[in-house]
């Protein structure tokens, strides 16, 4: 198996944005809409308020009578005072959930003169039960010094307690506390461990509190977080454009999601900015519109998320609602970078190797390479790979590069597999293994990259690892011509024209020969002589117009790996 190893490929971008999860720091959790309910304000936009509509019954279960006073205090007849006496008579009985319903109330002065002090403390006792988002909550007002002395490791605290119960918006939040250093220790693998971990978890169900009957995101959940909305709160404002966008307790409704993240972007909401800009740059919800995404993505940049710096990045490069601007891309390149964000060291390490808009310094690159790999970012593991093949920036190692293909191979990286591929075939830092070759020849075949489809063809023709087999051969073949392979291209063509693992056609020979050709592949003009000869005019231009009608397929994964 004869094949060259590929050279530096540029990372994919630009990376997706992370779904929208509630960021501490402007206000309270949604369950302070709670509260906001309690005083009859208006609720899912569209819908009348309980004041001029009649709300339907609620069907409930046998309750505890500590859990029966809650839910009286959400009838529509019932007045503040009583609504302040249930839930306070429940909060004194240890009920958490009425705990963190007495506290909204304190903290919206609904039925009781606004004490965040005293709110404070009723979400504490809830907090304490194990309540996941009374200790959201909780977070939020340490960190904002909001009703308890200001205090950033308090609120990572309750952040950690509220994440190992799988609450995605505690979970994004801790996250970002890692990534800023709020609280805890800056650490860039943490903050991707719980990033991760938030979009992975969005909807888990809060865990029972000894015995009783916690509420879950669902029923009413709705209606809480659009009173919150309603009423400005801008994590509930992100939080309900959120649950339009996937459609998760009302109809899914891009636009609704759209106007919603407007708003909360407005008031300074991080990741509403960053979807914002993903709305307008791709027309989702809204009119497209490059020049107001960029506008969105600036204001998340600016307040340090590195995802958004490393876009804005690529944004000045494309001139994408910006002027093209080379040193304004590279400056917010290295600010992601800097904030030890693996896509941008990656590119950044790209920049050094090539030369774009720095000096060349390929010992720079490679370092650049290493930061990104070693938080096993795949494309840098890729290039680090490659660097240490062709020994461009650091000494050559077939042996440090069979591992760096092996590591981004292991995530999925078609590049690496087909590279790792190589290294097996040719016994190049790993003992010569062709079934080893073959396995990963495949993974990057299935995956639609043409090389290696290429390859396995020729590996089916010649039974070069495993067992002969001429149909799998043209099968791979024509995997690889139709994504623009030209020695797949010509392969095709030779097939055609023997018959070979396919009925004889000289009119698909002469097409695939010709395209072939095209492509650099000059033998193909000889072997396409003694076909045409076989053929009447009429055939030959059939033929040709096939030829140059064709255009290679780009798939959706090969434009996710940012392939050209």
């Amino acid at each position: 198996m004869k094949t060259l190893l590929r050279k530096i490929e540029t990372p994919a971008c630009p990376v997706q944005p992370r779904k929208a999860a509630t960021c501490l720091g402007k206000t309270v959790p949604a369950l302070l809409a709670l509260g906001i309910a309690m005083a009859g304000c208006s609720l899912v936009p569209g819908r009348k308020s309980p004041a001029t509509a009649t709300p339907p019954p609620v069907k409930v279960k046998a309750q505890k009578p500590s859990q029966e006073k809650p839910r009286k205090a959400m009838e529509a007849n019932a007045g503040p005072a009583q609504r302040l006496k249930w839930a306070r008579s429940a909060a004194k009985e240890g009920y958490a959930p009425a705990q963190v319903w007495l506290g909204a109330m304190y903290y919206g002065g609904q039925g009781v003169s606004k004490d965040a002090a005293e709110a404070s403390v009723w979400f504490r006792k809830a907090a304490e039960k194990g309540f996941a988002p009374a200790q959201f909550i909780l977070a939020g007002m340490c960190q904002g010094g909001d009703g308890v002395a200001k205090d950033a490791t308090e609120a990572a605290r309750w952040l950690r307690k509220a994440s190992e119960q799988g609450d995605a918006s505690a979970q994004w939040n801790l996250g970002w506390a890692y990534e800023k250093g709020l609280g805890v220790d800056r650490n860039a693998a943490q903050a991707a461990v719980w990033y991760h971990k938030a979009s992975a978890d969005t909807g888990s169900a809060a865990p029972a509190l000894q015995g009783q009957a916690v509420p879950k995101q669902g029923a009413g959940a709705d209606e809480c977080v659009a009173a919150a909305a309603q009423a400005g709160l801008s994590f509930a404002q992100c939080k309900l454009a959120d649950m339009y966008e996937r459609g998760d307790g009302v109809p899914r409704d891009p636009a609704e999601a759209a106007k919603w993240h407007e708003k909360a972007a407005a008031q300074g909401v991080v990741e509403s900015q960053f979807k914002l800009w993903n709305c307008y740059a791709s027309g989702e919800g809204v009119p497209k519109d490059a020049g107001e995404a960029a506008k969105w993505l600036a204001r998340a940049a600016d307040q340090g998320l590195a995802h958004a710096q490393y876009n804005l990045s690529m944004v000045y490069t494309r001139g994408e609602g910006l002027p093209q601007n080379a040193q304004e891309a590279l400056s917010w390149l290295r600010r992601a970078a800097d904030q030890e964000f693996p896509a941008a060291q990656s590119k950044l390490g790209l920049r050094y190797m090539t030369g774009q808009g720095v000096m060349e310094d390929p010992a720079e690159g490679v370092k650049w390479f290493r930061k990104a790999a070693d938080k096993d970012y795949p494309r840098a593991q890729y290039n680090l790979a490659v660097s240490y093949a062709t020994g461009r920036g650091v000494g050559k190692d077939v042996v440090e590069a069979a591992k760096w293909f092996r590591k981004a191979a292991e995530q999925g990286d078609p590049n690496a597999q087909y590279n790792l591929a190589v290294s097996y075939a040719n016994g190049n830092g790993v003992p010569k293994d062709l079934a080893a070759a073959v396995e990963w020849l495949r993974k990057a075949a299935d995956q639609g990259d043409p090389s290696a489809q290429y390859s396995l063809g020729m590996v089916y023709s010649t039974g070069d690892g495993v067992a002969k087999d001429v149909a799998q051969a043209v099968k791979w073949f024509r995997k690889a011509a139709d994504r623009g392979d030209a020695r797949a291209q010509y392969q095709l063509g030779l097939s055609y024209g023997s018959g070979e693992g396919v009925p004889k056609d000289n009119i698909e020979a002469y097409m695939w020969l010709s395209v072939a050709a095209s492509g650099g592949q000059g033998e193909a003009l000889l072997k396409r002589y003694p076909i045409s000869r076989e053929m009447t005019p009429e055939q030959v231009t059939a033929a040709r117009r096939l030829a140059e009608s064709f255009t290679p397929r780009r798939d959706a994964s090969a434009a996710a790996r940012g392939e050209n």
